[in-house]
């Protein structure tokens, strides 16, 4: 119920009045006014279902507003919540406990609303939090009084949710082969002709005066490989960056390649022509400690190998056949919550039939091997080889994604797969959804991220997809 505020001050003057007809009674009113508590009662959520059959509905669900806290900050007089509602929350009638000392009432911030009537505060009374609100908090005196900013925010997009931008549409040729990768504050993308093998590269950091989003706007000049001093000739898929440098291996396996940040072209790093053993090595993963690649030794011998260098390469322990591990592996470095570093990676093995991929996965923090996942008959939840295939680390989570399947059921970036398990098990993600437009094209694509951001190459596009949450305090 509301009422007017020059009520509620008679009041104040009746308590006062009766008081001093107290006889030999001293009665000294408080000068203190200010609020010590402010929390939400029970909260309206609209939600969207959309069930089997494609049939839309809507509804309401309650949730307790204890879920989100009010900071007050006595200095600068505000009340906020911190961190905003979710989408779609009813604010126009809130129940809200307040606890102050001295008379409270409330009305619209802006003197020029449309209403700005003061009613008193009662716990049992709504509160319509649709535009901020003025809470004043009378001393029992009548004669101080404090202002308090009070506002409740929502979320403008679900915090599970990508938000998705076109940031450039003419990069590179669709038809080429790509590798993209971070490199410092700046994105390393790598193209290669696979009709001619000819090779070009090019990198763009961020903008100068700080503005995040023209990365990937306006890339440097390409540098053409093929016409370097020296000439380069790699295999684009073997392209890793480790030690503030990009390293590459031959097609054939015989040169690693490095080029340094502050360097024009790359340059040979070594050559495997049996020293130490090795006859060829085809690069595969890096990470912060070391250079992964499938190693041949020169009596024909194939092995999962490791440098610190690129110069001594030495042979790694699995835990199952060689003969599962990916011919050609796909793979992703990062570090676990609990602080763990991994290096994963999946693939078919040579001469696999079309299907769905082998997982390995290697702690490199503990003396462990390479540890294998077999096929347990009871997991369907696999990951399908696609063309292209990119494994990226994001938000606590694997996420896979790629061209079309092997057997064709799926199309080129038609369904993303998500592991929580380190790559034990892969399920569909419904949440990271590409652009449409992207969905069933031809084109090679590759992925990455950087900053909280996921970066994808497709064709001649480059897309920046990021979780709401991120954005969102």
């Amino acid at each position: 119920m509301k009422r007017l505020v020059n009520a509620f001050l008679g009041l104040i003057l009746m308590g006062a009045l009766v008081s001093a007809c107290k006889e030999d009674e001293e009665v000294v009113l408080s000068s203190d006014c200010y609020i010590s508590n402010f929390s939400l009662g029970s909260l309206k959520r609209l939600v969207h279902h959309t069930d089997a059959n494609g049939t839309d509905s809507s509804y309401y669900i309650s949730f307790s507003g204890s879920y989100y806290p009010m900071d007050i900050d006595q200095v600068a007089q505000t009340i906020l919540l911190q961190t905003p509602l979710p989408v779609g929350t009813r604010v126009d009638a809130v129940i809200a406990t307040v606890s102050f000392e001295g008379m409270l009432l409330y009305r619209a911030w802006d003197d020029a609303a449309a209403d700005t009537t003061w009613n008193t505060y009662n716990s049992a009374d709504s509160i319509d939090f649709s535009q901020p609100l003025r809470f004043r908090v009378y001393a029992s005196d009548g004669q101080s009084h404090k202002d308090y900013y009070v506002r409740l925010d929502c979320r403008t997009s679900e915090p599970s949710a990508y938000t998705w931008e076109q940031v450039n549409t003419s990069v590179c040729d669709e038809t080429m082969a790509r590798r993209l990768l971070p490199w410092g504050q700046s994105l390393f993308l790598m193209l290669q002709d696979e009709a001619t093998d000819n090779l070009c590269y090019s990198q763009q950091s961020y903008a100068s005066d700080g503005n995040t989003t023209a990365l990937g706007k306006a890339w440097a000049q390409w540098v053409t490989i093929g016409g370097s001093s020296p000439e380069l000739f790699a295999d684009v898929r073997t392209l890793q960056l480790y030690r503030d440098s990009a390293w590459v291996s031959s097609p054939d396996g015989r040169e690693l390649w490095k080029k340094g940040p502050n360097e024009a072209y790359f340059q040979q790093h070594c050559t495997f022509n049996g020293t130490q053993g090795l006859a060829s090595l085809s690069l595969f993963a890096a990470s912060d400690r070391a250079l992964y690649g499938i190693g041949v030794t020169a009596d024909g011998q194939r092995g999962v190998y490791s440098s610190a260098d690129g110069n001594t390469w030495n042979v790694m322990a699995l835990d199952a056949d060689l003969a599962l591990f990916p011919a050609r592996p796909v793979a992703v470095a990062y570090k676990q919550a609990n602080g763990n570093e991994r290096v994963l990676v999946a693939g078919a093995p040579e001469g696999a039939a079309d299907g769905v991929c082998e997982v390995w996965s290697l702690l490199e923090d503990a003396d462990e091997p390479w540890t294998y996942f077999p096929v347990a008959p009871d997991n369907p939840y696999r990951l399908p080889q696609m063309q292209d295939l990119n494994i990226i680390a994001y938000d606590g989570f694997l996420l896979a994604m790629g061209g079309a399947s092997a057997d064709g059921s799926i199309a080129s970036l038609g369904q993303c797969y998500v592991s929580l398990d380190n790559g034990v098990t892969w399920r569909p993600d419904n949440q990271f959804i590409v652009p449409a437009e992207l969905c069933g094209t031809p084109w090679r694509i590759s992925a990455t991220t950087l900053d909280g951001d996921i970066w994808l190459s497709a064709g001649a596009q480059l897309w920046r997809a990021r979780l709401n949450s991120y954005g969102e305090n």
